[in-house]
């Protein structure tokens, strides 16, 4: 540099300067400070690059080459970008150079927020103006309205009430009833049957069975009926005690006219159960089941219990057990026999005798019970209270045959 003359040295200290110029135009623009109050474009403070070193004459032999770079005003583009890009900021305000809000979902009328004046205003609104929506958690008045009780039904000698309604389903024609539940029942194991009298079908319309003194059913049945024939029908309620081998008996019903009662709505009713006094027994009868095995080849008859055994002239009592003989065309090939039951006429043993009988005498066998009562004397022979012949070709046989491995339970009178 030293050796260079003081020519040549300016001409390269320029020469740096307008490269030094160059690259800030081209790289980094031009930056722009916006001002909030007055919101106007003001250039930074870099060196006017209008300012072009005039043309050097250079001694010597050396040539210089000088680079200028353009100016704003030789460039109207890139000042129209400017100005564009100014008047964009000014249309922006300080609010919405800031973050964007996230979106939030309306709340609902009824969960804003109110002040007492407001809330005032509207409560006194909505008093004065019928139909309109109350506010929440006030009352509804329209939901409090009196309504027409059940029908009620007393009888003095009853067994207990049953809770229930009827409706008539036009569009389907059908007569539903619906039992809801019972109250004050008398017996241990109970069910109800419903029908109606004359029938309409040859269904059996039963509950399951309870064993509470107040059972709660909630069971709904349904009877086809049209509705120009309800008023020739009585629908009943009979109350049944359940008995898991023997007939159910009825000991109690409720019976409506339903030519009094008006199922184009639904009517709530509770009504007592009338008792129904049955009159003495004096069947003797036994029940029995039958069940056979066919892949071990066994014959299963169980001794239940028995009801209204006779009793002799000389006797106030029974001590009854009962005697099982096996038949093979007609012939007594094996018998056994259940314990006794002291005093009773009407004797519980639950016990079971087998036999070992093949498929194929099956068909030709039978049994015969016997009743007997073993009396107070012990030196003189029981003596016979009954018997009881199940036959290859009776009922139970047939019925035992044709479903093996299932116990079969029926009642039969002692002859």
């Amino acid at each position: 540099m030293d050796k260079l003359s003081p020519q040549l040295s300016s001409v390269w200290i320029a020469h740096k300067r307008l490269q030094i110029w160059a690259k800030v135009a081209h790289s980094s623009a031009f930056v722009f400070n916006v001002a909030k109050e007055e919101r106007t474009v003001q250039p930074s403070s870099q060196p006017s690059l209008e300012s072009v070193a005039p043309p050097l004459e250079v001694t010597g032999g050396l040539q210089a080459t000088v680079c200028t770079t353009p100016s704003l005003s030789s460039h109207p583009s890139i000042e129209s970008n400017i100005s564009k890009q100014s008047n964009s900021l000014k249309n922006l305000s300080p609010e919405c150079m800031g973050r964007p809000e996230p979106f939030r979902r309306p709340l609902s009328p009824l969960l804003v927020p109110q002040d007492s004046t407001s809330s005032i205003v509207t409560t006194c609104s909505l008093r004065e103006v019928p139909g309109s929506p109350l506010p929440l958690g006030s009352l509804q008045p329209a939901l409090y309205t009196k309504k027409e009780g059940p029908i009620v039904l007393r009888n003095q000698d009853n067994v207990g009430r049953l809770h229930i309604s009827t409706e008539y389903d036009f569009d389907r024609s059908d007569l539903l009833v619906h039992l809801f539940e019972g109250e004050d029942f008398v017996g241990h194991d109970c069910l109800v049957g419903i029908l109606l009298d004359p029938p309409v079908d040859s269904r059996v319309r039963q509950s399951t069975c309870r064993s509470e003194t107040n059972p709660i059913f909630d069971q709904v049945f349904k009877f086809p009926v049209s509705h120009d024939q309800l008023s020739n029908h009585h629908l009943i309620f009979q109350i049944l005690d359940y008995d898991r081998y023997s007939r159910n008996d009825v000991v109690g019903e409720l019976r409506l006219d339903l030519s009094e009662i008006d199922v184009t709505s639904m009517v709530e009713i509770w009504g007592d159960i009338v008792k129904i006094n049955k009159p003495p027994e004096d069947l003797s009868e036994i029940l029995i089941s039958l069940s056979y095995l066919p892949s071990a080849e066994r014959l299963t008859v169980v001794l239940l219990k028995a009801k209204n055994l006779f009793l002799p002239e000389n006797r106030d009592t029974l001590d009854p057990f009962v005697k099982v003989c096996l038949l093979a065309n007609g012939k007594r090939i094996k018998k056994k026999k259940t314990a006794c039951r002291k005093g009773t006429v009407n004797p519980v043993w639950n016990e079971a005798i087998t036999f070992n009988v093949s498929s194929s005498f099956l068909k030709t066998s039978a049994v015969e019970i016997v009743v007997f009562d073993q009396g107070s004397d012990l030196i003189g022979a029981p003596s016979t209270v009954g018997s009881v012949l199940i036959a290859h070709d009776s009922e139970h046989w047939n019925e035992m045959s044709s479903t093996p491995r299932k116990a079969v339970a029926m009642w039969h009178k002692i002859r």
